[in-house]
């Protein structure tokens, strides 16, 4: 009964079985379409169904739709990736920024405190030269007694000044001391020159310590000084020693060209030497040549006289074959000597 009125009303309870509406398909549509999609794909796996499948089974549109979600979560994927590196970056910036102003704050902080301790430490001393300076003061006054003081001429009150100063004695000794100079025009006018004179005291202290400074300042400058001037001997010392080391350097590379400049005068020395020697022995060479042509043109002359002679006395016995063949002889030993002094023309002309 109550199931029924909710559906009458369009509304659903959770203790119930729940039944589809025209809301919940509404809602549901997106669940549905991705179960039915990945039906379909469990079955084309199952089917071996692939692109060429029809649009019945499993078409191609499904298949582009579905590359197409695909390349889409891919995209969204490199996009969250690229957000979640720039929101890394972001915080990292962030993180830097936030340590650099808290190392400033820091540097800053101490420094003021530094600047306070100083200006502490600074007021503190002009406090001690004032009080140094008014029990100077007192101890002169006090010194043998003066008409006046109402002391015994000892150093007891600025010891008990001293003593009482830490218990506000002094304070209160300041305040009578003021209360009573303030009915005595003398009084004012003393504590007008005292006040001067501490004032200019303190400039001169204050002047003091300004040249102290600038000595401790000198001598730092100076301990500079002296380093800048180790550091040049240093340097000087360093172009030394490269310029020592370029020397050397030159003189070995001098050396080595020396020792080749030596070396191909020597070769050249010696290829003279050869030539020469050469050129003696071909000249020893010719002068023999010339001495053995000229003894086969002696000898081919005398040849040649004796043929002659031959030949008249053969001429006159009428024996014509032997004296032929001592022409021939003759002729052959002119050959020979003339093909000799052909080739000593030809080795004058190569020499040349």
């Amino acid at each position: 009964m109550r199931e029924r009125q909710l559906q009458q009303l369009g509304l659903q309870h959770l203790c119930f079985p729940q039944v589809e509406t025209k809301e919940s398909m509404r809602g549901a549509s997106g669940r549905r379409r991705r179960r039915r999609r990945r039906k379909r794909r469990r079955r084309r796996e199952e089917v071996g169904c692939g692109k060429g499948c029809s649009k019945e089974v499993w078409g191609v549109e499904e298949e582009k739709g579905r590359r197409g979600e695909e390349e889409k979560e891919k995209k969204r994927e490199k996009k969250g990736k690229k957000e979640r590196k720039g929101r890394r970056e972001e915080e990292e910036k962030k993180k830097k920024k936030g340590e650099k102003r808290r190392k400033e704050e820091e540097e800053g902080e101490e420094r003021e405190e530094g600047e306070e301790r100083e200006g502490r430490k600074k007021r503190l001393q002009l406090r001690r030269w004032q009080l140094q300076l008014e029990e100077k003061k007192e101890r002169k006054k006090c010194r043998g007694g003066r008409r006046g003081c109402g002391c015994g001429g000892g150093n007891y009150s600025w010891k008990r000044r001293r003593r009482g100063r830490s218990a506000g004695e002094e304070e209160e000794a300041a305040a009578a001391t003021v209360a009573a100079a303030v009915g005595r025009e003398e009084g004012e006018e003393e504590e007008q020159g005292r006040k001067k004179r501490l004032r200019l005291r303190l400039q001169r202290w204050q002047l003091q310590l300004q040249k102290r400074k600038r000595g401790k300042m000198r001598k730092e400058g100076v301990g500079l000084w002296l380093r800048l001037q180790w550091l040049r001997w240093q340097l000087q010392q360093l172009h030394r020693r490269k310029k020592k080391r370029k020397e050397r350097r030159v003189e070995r590379e001098r050396r080595g060209w020396a020792v080749v400049v030596a070396a191909v005068a020597a070769v050249a020395t010696a290829a003279a030497a050869w030539r020469k020697r050469k050129g003696k022995e071909k000249e020893k060479e010719r002068k023999r040549e010339k001495g053995a042509a000229a003894l086969i043109a002696v000898v081919a002359a005398a040849a040649a006289s004796a043929a002659a002679v031959s030949v008249k006395e053969e001429e006159e016995e009428g024996s014509a074959v032997e004296g032929a063949a001592i022409v021939a002889a003759a002729a052959a030993v002119a050959v020979a000597a003339a093909f000799g002094k052909e080739k000593e023309g030809m080795r004058v002309r190569e020499s040349k």
